[in-house]
């Protein structure tokens, strides 16, 4: 099918795609990434679980082109064992979960920081006020300063083959909405705990800052709520991230009530 994950209406809107995908051709040739998209649950679960099979070394040149500083020196995301493991094993002591538990008043403050300069606006744009240097000064403070693969033989999935020496994209959003996993996974429910979700990774490439990400989601998220008065956004489509294993928006402003209070 024709698929291009870069194209405006599908950044928009990728569900009913991955959909066709899933149901039509769950490992797909994708001509403008040169790779093979994989969009069903079973088949991304597997890759995730066997890095054997499937090499991540293949991430800097796909992801990271030129923006590779210091190549000699790859981060987690492009290892594979033994490396891999070793690397782990020591940033695993930055982020266990005592740790995150004790950065919640930080980030916090960092949060409340970053939302008292919006105080005297009626619009703000979120992703350049809040959404991105809210990760980044938490992180930065804690060190002082997925997931493109490559198989490595010939591997055959649920939902077809892959030959070896292919670059494997994994398609997390569609993976996240198979209904062969989850039910009613198009339907918003409060309640679902999807414990299985891949949106993290798996094994020994899930996300290391997992619990950190849900931290800052939860604060950023009740001061949005809580401190803040009642807002709109002032488009109604934006522009999103060009990009086809995250997805989100470039920009997003917001219209603030003009009785707005100052963020304590």
């Amino acid at each position: 099918m024709d698929y291009n994950p870069l194209a405006p209406e599908v950044q928009d809107n990728p569900y009913p795609y991955y959909a066709e995908l899933r149901d039509k051709a769950p490992v797909a040739w994708i001509e403008s990434m040169q790779g093979w998209a994989v969009s069903r649950y079973a088949d991304v679960d597997f890759i995730f679980r066997n890095p054997r099979l499937f090499s991540s070394a293949l991430w800097n040149t796909t992801a990271s082109g030129d923006l590779v500083v210091v190549p000699e020196a790859p981060g987690l995301l492009s290892m594979d064992p033994p490396d891999h493991t070793r690397m782990r094993k020591l940033a695993n002591k930055g982020f266990t979960p005592r740790l995150i538990r004790e950065m919640e008043p930080r980030v916090r403050t960092i949060t409340q920081d970053l939302l008292k300069p919006l105080s005297g606006q009626v619009e703000a744009d979120l992703v350049s006020a809040l959404s991105v240097p809210l990760p980044i000064i938490v992180i930065a403070e804690m060190l002082g300063i997925e997931l493109a693969r490559q198989a490595t033989q010939d591997v055959e999935l649920e939902g077809g083959k892959l030959p070896a020496g292919a670059t494997v994209l994994l398609l997390l959003g569609a993976a996240n909405r198979d209904e062969r996993k989850f039910p009613e996974p198009d339907r918003f429910d409060v309640e679902r705990n999807p414990q299985d979700h891949v949106g993290f990774g798996y094994g020994i490439h899930y996300c290391l800052g997992a619990p950190l990400a849900r931290l800052e989601g939860r604060v950023a998220l009740e001061a949005l709520l809580f401190d803040c008065p009642p807002f709109t956004r002032v488009l109604a489509q934006v522009p999103r991230i060009a990009a086809y294993l995250v997805r989100g928006p470039r920009t997003l402003p917001l219209r603030f009530a003009i009785t707005r209070r100052a963020v304590a």
